[in-house]
């Protein structure tokens, strides 16, 4: 009752609103996954959320790591619950065996069947992604109040998955007269190395149901595609986003594929064709955050007049350059993963104090 304490999102500082704001949009934007897991929860009993030993039972470590939880089907979190030290989070965090986990902040896969011990910014969060996994999403959104036409079908990185998206009318108990639906969702990764997205004709029906939306396919940390097809026809790149079409944000090295106005009942198949030679972006998402950080603190503390080692603008800036040029798409990636490790010895080398060069290389380390 402390008239001090307050949890409104406005009343904290710029540095954390901004991240708390996120945060609650990353929940919208996961409704569709969740709502299909609060199905399955009353169908089954089994909650959205839920100890590891739900799903390991035979496994010590779901007793042991105790802050440990499963988010659905697909997502393993560990909360961060002690005070960051030097800007970041040391936490250790067990990874199940029987599939791969991608670290959705960082883009790093890292093997199940291990506790790893990993470090997190404030603006980033231990959420892991079973491998291979399709979290059904939902864009940038204010409310529920009114029905979404757009669904965003995230595939993430490390083998052929299968899901199954739930909907209903959302405000009646009409569910209950088998009123609502399915949509199965597969990806596949064929034999010559392409992927193969398949969103099937929706089975069920209820009351005042969409009969057509508009998809996007997201194919998070992935490399640039060679090329990609939508029901066998090949689409262009483009970032306006208009009619059938693809693009690729660097910040977060994930292709978008848009598929405006496509009917609920029919089949949709996109195909995606990667080059034969594909650099390794494990982690890349991660490092190019904490650069930023790091560029940003070392030029605050800069004399005016003097230009940065270019060696550290070219690689903080690679996620543009990506966008700007993606046919040159191989050879950034390259230059970044070279450059990189030499950072933080050019930092040590420059004018500003011990502090300073601390702060700097402590982010990327």
């Amino acid at each position: 009752k402390d008239p001090h304490i307050v949890k409104d999102i406005w009343n904290f500082p710029h540095e954390y609103s901004s991240i708390i704001t996120e945060v609650v949009n990353e929940r919208y934007a996961l409704v569709p996954y969740i709502y299909t897991m609060a199905r399955k929860t009353y169908d089954t009993g089994i909650s959205l959320c839920r100890p590891m030993y739900y799903d390991y039972p035979e496994k010590q470590e779901a007793y042991s790591f105790k802050n440990e939880y499963m988010f659905g089907d697909n997502l393993l979190v560990q909360p961060i619950t002690a005070p960051s030290q030097n800007d970041f989070s040391d936490v250790k965090v067990w990874l199940p065996a029987g599939n791969d986990w991608y670290e959705w902040h960082t883009g790093t896969m890292l093997k199940g069947g291990q506790v790893v011990e990993r470090k997190f910014l404030i603006s980033e969060f231990p959420i892991y992604v079973k491998a291979g996994s399709i979290i059904p999403m939902y864009p940038k959104l204010k409310n529920l109040e009114e029905k979404v036409n757009d669904l965003i079908v995230s595939v993430f990185p490390g083998g052929n998955s299968e899901t199954k998206l739930y909907e209903d009318a959302g405000n009646n108990i009409g569910y209950e007269k088998g009123e609502y639906s399915y949509t199965t969702i597969k990806s596949e990764k064929e034999k010559d190395g392409s992927l193969k997205v398949t969103v099937m004709p929706r089975e069920g029906s209820f009351p005042e149901m969409l009969s057509e939306r508009n998809y996007e396919i997201r194919l998070h940390g992935s490399v640039m595609p060679q090329s990609i097809s939508i029901n066998g026809t090949e689409v262009s790149y483009s970032a306006e986003q208009k009619g059938n079409a693809w693009n690729y944000t660097g910040s977060d090295l994930t292709a978008h594929i848009y598929i405006p106005q496509m009917a609920c009942n029919q089949k949709l198949e996109v195909v995606v064709k990667y080059p034969q030679e594909q650099v390794n972006v494990d982690g890349m998402i991660g490092k190019m955050n904490r650069l930023k950080l790091s560029t940003a603190y070392l030029k605050d503390h800069w004399y005016q007049g003097a230009a940065l080692p270019e060696i550290i603008p070219t690689a903080e800036e690679v996620n543009m350059a990506i966008e700007y040029n993606p046919e040159n798409f191989s050879s950034l990636v390259k230059m970044f993963n070279e450059s990189y490790p030499l950072i933080p010895d050019v930092i040590g080398k420059t004018h500003v104090g011990k502090v300073v060069i601390d702060k700097c290389v402590n982010y990327i380390k």
